[in-house]
């Protein structure tokens, strides 16, 4: 079972079963970081990753992060007896 949050600052918006970008490529400030275990949250990331027609970059947990670098933050996680991972 997997999980996802978008945290927002002011860069993400949501209409119309689809998710887009304000302002152009160099405003963006936009990371999609998951966790997956089993794969499931993976194919949620890169389905958020699709809709967002690969503009924003993606990576797992695993890797640094920097996230002075971002304003919005979509964040994937596995769940384990009831709490994220």
């Amino acid at each position: 079972m997997g999980a996802f949050h978008v945290i927002i600052k002011d860069t993400l918006h949501y209409t119309k079963s689809r998710f887009y970008v304000k302002g152009s490529d160099a405003d963006m400030k936009c990371l999609i970081l998951y966790s997956s275990m089993t794969g499931n949250t993976k194919k949620l990331a890169e389905t958020v990753h699709r809709q967002l027609d690969g503009l924003v970059p993606m990576q797992t947990v695993k890797e640094p992060v920097d996230f002075s670098k971002y304003d919005t933050l979509c964040l994937g996680y596995w769940i384990k007896k009831g709490g994220c991972d």
